[in-house]
């Protein structure tokens, strides 16, 4: 028999940004209130110093020194904050991500559990690849919005769930608070499902986050879903006796059966007496990855999947009509060029932390010639031919960055001139092709214009246009306890992904202003600690005298790049200068009216380095510094 552990591993503490600047102890009186079985310590990374995880573990330790074994489960972990997505890194017993480097390494190693955080429709999107071997995604984050049943919920992570499921991988479904005051704390939770006799330990719930054996719920809507040969989500059905997914369900409650992101049916739990629970069932016709979502009212829940292989299929005629899509064909011949190149860019480990072999496995199946025979695609909801475009689609949006990214450190060379940007653009062992090329460019904030030129000097056709970047992060005024993480930002010279440049500190007539550059860590630049701004501003924070505070962190200024090679090239990649030119000057605020929407459009279609106007050469244009 199963138990239902009620768990949270994304709480911030007084160690980060808990506006009510909360304890472990508090979380334990919370937690005891609330009916919980685990709780996890998950503090932003960048507000995190070794002197404070240390504090945080004694905090811990002490907690658990008044609690039985089998009460509660304390653990503790980080959230590695990037402003292109955050992720919860758990289970942790050290601080293993003080720099940029170290939170990157530990953000994409298998090595850790690890869990996406509130993934869609907010500012802090996850907007980097997929990582592949991820144990879970936040598809309920209680933290900001209350109303996260509805789609376009900033707390709804279903549309990457559904991603991973689409691309068959193994992903358990996760609730959190992502508690940063005392109110929300409750709101969201993962049900994680142990044996009856197994200990309260962080190894048993490790496994099961592993084994996709949860459900994410918000409010209360604990759920049970199951087959009766005993399967639970998270298992695989290759039993070919059974037929049925069995389930039980809050009173009234609205139920959508899944298979990877495709609903297959519905239904609408019957009316019971107060405190009873309803059962249903659904009978299997489809191979893949079976998950409920179970909605009544505000409340909400979504089961882990339980991976059906049973069902019998022909798979051989399904094969030969792919084989004769020349549509499909196409964009495979694509994907398997793209992950050629992967194995061709050789790097020395710790270059990059993406983990290529594993990428280039998961990827790889996803190409139509080695799909298993018990792959939905064959039995599934849909056609066989828009499961490839779907999944084709996905993969390359998956390794384009990982190969731009791969190309940037594979070409580089120490010949650059330091702060000279330069521009790569790059082939899997061919010719450059003539034609227009198309890419963006980060460049200093006074830049107002750029010109392309070869590394001899001689001008290249180009166009270039400045467009808004992500908004700035800080620009405004801020609290003496919200000022606290920019002495550690200034001591380390580094905030999320970038690296601070160009410092201002004024501190008169009792106001402090600090106006600092951001720079891209991943261009390669060194880190600039500034442990001199570091102590004039803390020494300011202990002035009473110093009442108001304006932080502005500035981001780069973003520039659409069109330039042409108006040959071919016998060589695989090439390396443009970038120096500054006239252009038009523009100010911090927001374009209006016409100019605006323009802005919009292009910002749209440059949203990331693109690839070449040719795209059966595959060329990746990629910035260098």
């Amino acid at each position: 028999m199963t138990r239902i552990l009620k768990t949270d591993f994304h709480l911030h503490t007084h160690h980060s940004d808990n506006r009510d600047r909360m304890t472990p102890a508090e979380y334990v009186t919370l937690a005891r209130r609330f009916g919980y079985d685990a709780l996890g310590f998950c503090d932003h990374h960048h507000n995190l110093t070794q002197p404070s995880w240390a504090a945080l573990q004694a905090e811990v330790r002490a907690e658990m020194a008044h609690l039985a074994p089998s009460e509660l489960l304390l653990t503790t972990g980080y959230e590695a904050t990037w402003m292109t997505g955050h992720l919860c890194v758990l289970g942790k017993q050290e601080f293993d991500a003080e720099s940029i480097a170290a939170c990157d390494r530990q953000m994409w190693s298998p090595a850790n559990t690890r869990i996406l955080a509130h993934p869609d429709n907010n500012i802090c999107a996850w907007r980097l690849p997929l990582p592949v071997g991820v144990q879970g995604v936040e598809v309920i984050n209680g933290g900001q919005d209350a109303y996260s049943v509805y789609a376009g919920s900033p707390c709804n992570g279903l549309a990457t769930y559904q991603r991973y499921l689409l691309l068959n991988h193994k992903i358990a479904a996760i609730g959190q608070s992502d508690c940063h005051q005392r109110k929300v704390f409750g709101r969201a939770w993962t049900g994680v499902l142990a044996e009856d006799d197994a200990p309260l330990q962080w190894e048993v719930v490790q496994d099961a986050l592993k084994q996709g054996h949860t459900f994410a719920a918000m409010g209360e809507m604990p759920i049970r879903v199951w087959t009766e040969n005993g399967c639970k989500p998270g298992d695989t059905l290759v039993d070919g006796a059974v037929d049925t997914i069995w389930w039980e369900v809050p009173s009234e409650a609205e139920v959508t059966v899944y298979v990877a992101d495709r609903p297959v049916a519905y239904f609408r739990a019957a009316a019971q007496q107060a405190g009873e629970r309803s059962s249903g069932h659904y009978r299997l016709s489809y191979n893949g990855p079976h998950w409920l979502l179970v909605k009544r009212g505000l409340a909400w829940a979504v089961s882990s999947p339980i991976w059906v292989s049973n069902q019998p299929v022909e798979s051989a005629p399904i094969r030969a009509a792919l084989a004769e899509q020349s549509a499909v064909q196409e964009r495979a011949d694509e994907l398997q060029r793209q992950l050629d190149w992967l194995s061709a860019l050789e790097v020395a480990p710790g270059q990059i932390p993406y983990p290529l072999a594993h990428y280039a496995a998961w990827l790889h199946a996803q190409l139509p010639a080695v799909w298993t025979d018990v792959d939905p695609a064959f039995c599934g909801p849909g056609d066989a031919t828009d499961w490839a475009m779907a999944r084709l689609h996905e993969a390359q949006a998956i390794l384009t960055p990982i190969l731009r990214d791969l190309c940037r450190v594979y070409y580089r060379t120490p010949l650059h001139r330091a702060g000279e940007p330069r521009l790569l653009v790059a082939a899997p062992d061919r010719r450059l092709p003539r034609g227009l090329y198309q890419g963006t460019m980060e460049l200093p904030r006074h830049w107002t214009g750029l010109q392309v030129t070869s590394e001899e000097g001689q001008e290249i056709p180009s166009l270039a246009h400045a467009i808004p970047g992500e908004r700035d992060p800080l620009h405004g005024e801020r609290s003496r306890v919200q000022m606290e993480e920019l002495v550690t930002w200034l001591a380390r010279g580094e905030i999320h992904e970038y690296q601070l440049q160009a410092c201002q500190l004024t501190c008169e007539n009792g106001e402090l202003r600090l106006i600092v550059d951001l720079w891209p860590a991943w261009l390669g630049d060194v880190a600039r600690p500034n442990p001199d701004a570091a102590q004039k501003l803390r020494t300011a924070l202990a002035d009473p005298a110093v009442v108001r505070f304006f932080v502005h962190l500035r981001m780069p200024r973003r520039f659409a790049l069109l330039f042409a090679l108006e040959e071919s090239l016998p060589v695989d990649h090439l390396i443009l200068r970038v120096v500054e030119a006239p252009g038009e000057e523009a100010g911090d605020g927001e374009a209006t009216g016409d100019r605006e929407a323009e802005e919009k459009r292009t910002l749209r279609f440059y949203q990331e380095d693109a690839l070449a106007n040719d795209p059966s050469e595959q060329s990746l244009v990629v910035q260098l510094i």
